[in-house]
């Protein structure tokens, strides 16, 4: 069982339910490095530097989850008239409806890019973590991962819950909705920030309780809208590039003037132009790009 860590900063074995007040938290209590005992003496490097192996683990698989986000990897958004409206918003969570943003947007249109620009140091949200939330504040008990989510929320910290509507499609159940509730009260109450990221607007939302429901309606609402020009040959570079395939500016300049204006018709380019670059054995020009612009881009 793990430890529990009391509003005073102190650590009791075995864990269990530790009561306190959760509106009272404020900070959270600093590590202390230990001091070195008289025997011991600082690691030395050796002349050419430390001879360990650094390996960046952040991408790896399940050690993200729940809890602070890592740096995106996908670099710095581009930003124009599809998307600036957005961003903007996303740069001014005082403007929020009671520290609630709700952004959609379909399929590859860049949400989390454009939060994780904005927030860098935010920290997502699971259905565990909301389910737990419910269970926990409903009375006054709180075990130590609740008391680490309300310390967060304490210090204003942003929170980022991806594809929120897909969880309540999934039927993440009565406890979520009334976490849910609950989170998007405590957001409010203590000033810190919440972004829900979905495929639609909240009022298109599958949600039972009605209290939810309202509450996520009046939030505030950021659409992406559909790529312009600059945004489409952005897309279509970042595709290129994540398969290694070299493209020049002329040949997506010519794909984004003529193709369908959406981010899945880009994703399905990318995909159609690579295979026939193999197929064919030809770097991706403009001629190869008429070719396949004949073709219906949802029928690849």
């Amino acid at each position: 069982m793990s430890s529990a860590r009391h509003s005073d900063g102190c650590i009791s074995q075995p864990s269990r339910p530790v009561r306190l007040d959760p509106y009272r938290l404020r900070t959270r209590p600093a590590a202390v490095k230990p001091a070195p005992k008289m025997h011991e003496t600082p690691e030395q490097e050796s002349p050419t530097g430390p001879t360990q192996l650094l390996l960046d683990l952040s991408a790896a698989p399940g050690l993200s989850g729940s809890g602070d986000a890592r740096r995106s990897r996908k670099g710095k958004p581009e930003i124009t008239e599809a998307n600036s409206v957005v961003h903007r918003m996303l740069s001014a969570p005082e403007s929020w409806e009671r520290g609630v943003v709700v952004l959609v947007g379909p399929g590859g249109s860049g949400k989390t890019t454009l939060v994780e620009h904005r927030h860098s140091d935010l920290r997502r949200l699971s259905a565990d973590d909301v389910e737990r939330f419910e269970r926990n504040m409903g009375s006054d008990e709180a075990t130590e991962p609740v008391v680490d989510l309300l310390l967060d929320m304490a210090a204003r910290k942003v929170f980022l819950f991806d594809d929120f509507d897909r969880a309540v499609e999934t039927g993440a159940g009565a406890d979520f909705e009334r976490g849910a509730f609950h989170l998007l009260n405590r957001v409010a109450e203590t000033g810190s920030r919440l972004i829900l990221t979905g495929r639609s607007a909240p009022s298109r939302w599958s949600i039972n309780l009605p209290d939810l429901k309202s509450r996520l309606e009046a939030a505030t609402l950021a659409r992406i809208e559909d790529p312009d020009d600059a945004l489409l040959r952005a897309i279509l570079r970042s595709g290129f590039n994540a398969r290694g395939v070299s493209v020049e500016d002329d040949v997506l300049k010519y794909l984004a003037s003529r193709m369908e204006r959406s981010y899945e018709a880009a994703r399905q380019m990318v995909a159609r132009l690579d295979a026939e670059s193999l197929r064919l054995k030809r770097p991706v020009t403009i001629s190869l790009a008429g070719a396949v612009l004949g073709w219906v881009p949802n029928r690849f």
